[in-house]
């Protein structure tokens, strides 16, 4: 006797994908432009499986507010530029969207965008949106050379030296920078607030030099007060702390 047994419960359908297979090949970018950049754009790259015939793909462009982890969109920034659609020739299955930035962008903090694939034509495991994150250095102006009262500069580094030093001031910021403070090419960066707060990021000041601190700014003065930590290495190569009290005078 022949005994027949069908399963229907263990069938399954494959999936076929049907579209053009277009997607971005990830759903994050980032853009980063060191200062002095001139050359502000770059490229996002959409993809496509089939190459055949010419195709063009609307765009949903917004920039983002972040707030946590959670964008909000708003409108695109002016001083972005993105198109609104992309454009894949015959036989081609990579188009790149270019993206350009206005020289004068937000500096020294992160911006967000959001491109969006406006199409039906995607396989279900598309990345049909791309967040992209997109930060401009800050761009300094020359001040000139001013007068630097330091302990740190002293030999004891415990009484004042006197120096004058290269000052550069951020064109979008009250930051002032001090180029070569403590060694050639080091600089350090004085932040003042709008509450005339002064703080130096944790920064390297020397090849075996870490400055770090807060201070104030006297604008009847125009003086920056700091105290500053530094931890530096001796000639045995053990690294020591010192507490150091400087003055920037931002007059000729």
């Amino acid at each position: 006797m022949l005994c027949v047994s069908c399963d229907t419960d263990n069938e399954r359908e494959i999936y076929q994908n049907t579209t053009d297979g277009i997607t971005f090949l990830s759903d994050e970018q980032e853009a980063y432009f060191p200062e002095g950049s001139e050359d502000l754009s770059f490229s996002i790259d959409v993809v496509r499986q089939n190459g055949e015939g010419k195709l063009t793909v609307g765009l949903i462009n917004n920039s983002l507010e972040k707030n946590g982890n959670q964008f909000t969109p708003k409108d695109l920034l002016t001083d972005i530029q993105i198109p609104e659609s992309v454009t894949f020739n015959e036989g081609e299955k990579m188009a790149s969207i270019p993206v350009v930035l206005a020289k004068n962008i937000t500096q020294g903090e992160e911006l967000y965008v959001s491109v969006a694939l406006d199409t039906d034509q995607a396989p279900m495991d598309a990345h049909m949106q791309k967040i992209v994150t997109i930060y401009c250095d800050y761009t300094y102006t020359q001040v000139g050379q001013r007068k630097y009262i330091s302990e740190w500069l002293s030999p004891s580094h415990a009484t004042d030296t006197e120096v004058m030093v290269k000052v550069e001031k951020a064109d979008q910021q009250n930051w002032y920078r001090v180029q070569d403070l403590y060694e050639k090419g080091y600089s350090i960066i004085f932040e003042i607030a709008d509450d005339n707060k002064v703080t130096v990021e944790e920064t390297a000041g020397g090849k075996n030099v870490t400055v770090s601190g807060e201070g104030t700014y006297d604008p009847a003065q125009n003086v920056i007060n700091v105290t500053l930590t530094i931890i530096a290495a001796d000639q045995s190569g053990e690294k020591k702390k010192y507490t150091v009290n400087e003055k920037l005078y931002l007059n000729e």
